[in-house]
């Protein structure tokens, strides 16, 4: 839970490359078509914002992140977030009964995806998970884009 914090990832694990042969990754995977293009509320990726990240991952393209800056993968993964939770933010105080039915209902509809679509799936278009990985460096592996 690092490298999305990190502006520059290849220099980082390059540099962690020349005392550790292996890596544990875990990113989260918050990029999805409901969050940026559905209902789009969030505030990153960038270096101004509250949580700190400056880049954000789908189920997709993690998988190329990870490759580009010269990590080969031993064993890899992803995860939903718990499922009865849905990934979805406490309900805010004072918010109109409106806003609340709106809030439930998105809710409620992401839960229900969350049981209902094949994991991937679900992490590409509703979001709400993570990636893990057990992977070496290796410095001729190293990505261009």
């Amino acid at each position: 839970d690092l490298l999305e914090h990190i502006p520059d990832c290849r220099a980082f694990i390059k540099a962690l490359g020349a005392i550790a042969d292996h890596f544990v990754i875990k990113l989260p995977l918050e990029k999805s078509f409901f969050d940026n293009i559905v209902w789009p509320r969030k505030e990153y990726p960038s270096l101004i914002q509250s949580n700190g990240h400056v880049r954000e991952f789908d189920v997709n393209d993690v998988h190329y992140f990870i490759r580009r800056m010269g990590l080969v993968p031993v064993k890899e993964g992803v995860y939903v977030y718990h499922k009865l939770k849905a990934s979805f933010p406490p309900l805010q105080a004072g918010l109109k009964m409106r806003q609340k039915c709106i809030y439930y209902a998105l809710k409620y509809f992401k839960r229900t995806c969350a049981f209902v679509l094949p994991q991937k799936l679900f992490l590409y278009w509703i979001g709400g998970g993570g990636y893990y990985c057990l992977a070496t460096f290796n410095q001729e592996a190293i990505l261009t884009d």
